[in-house]
């Protein structure tokens, strides 16, 4: 299955060492909040022990997109970084919903989440008192959702469009 990565320059996907911690752009940033930074780093040691590691090894998750576009258009967000087309037996790729992601790293007290666009499509036709409940509701709904319920369906079996990404752990297996 084709994959693309954004890395920085020092990163291969497929071989050497590799520390998601190490490299986010999130923990990193000196803007973020500590507090924000360390469930950031929680989810990440779940979503590692949900993936069968031990949540205090080395966590070696990829982030992939599923659709080249997609990965093209998030250039202006990885301007030092590489953009990797890597080829990976299917076997090895876990989906991720990025709506329940949003909002296991964010909490109920985050910020709205943006519709999916395929949603954000029909969302652009709708008059503006529509879309403003629209929004409302979308992000009430998931606003209310426990965070173990946003655990039991981070996890897809397939692909939805313009609202999944993947995982892999790194070294990327070769098909």
């Amino acid at each position: 299955m084709l994959l693309w990565t954004w890395q920085n320059l020092k990163v291969s996907p497929t071989e050497g060492e590799y520390n998601s911690l190490k490299y986010s752009d999130y923990v990193n940033d000196p803007t973020i909040h500590p507090s924000e930074k360390q469930r950031f780093i929680n989810a990440y040691k779940k979503i590692w022990e949900y993936l069968g590691h031990d949540k205090n090894s080395v966590i070696k998750i990829l982030w992939c997109y599923t659709n080249e576009q997609e990965a093209k258009k998030a250039r202006s967000i990885n301007k030092d970084k590489v953009l990797w087309k890597v080829d990976v037996p299917e076997a090895y790729v876990r989906y991720i919903c990025n709506v329940a992601w949003h909002w296991i790293l964010y909490g109920k007290g985050a910020a709205s989440c943006v519709p999916p666009e395929r949603l954000f499509g029909l969302y652009h036709e709708l008059t503006k008192n529509f879309r403003d409940q629209f929004d409302k509701d979308f992000n009430a709904k998931w606003r209310t959702t426990s965070e173990n319920v946003l655990w039991d369906i981070l996890f897809l079996d397939d692909i939805i469009e313009d609202c999944t990404t993947a995982i892999v752990i790194h070294p990327v297996k070769k098909t």
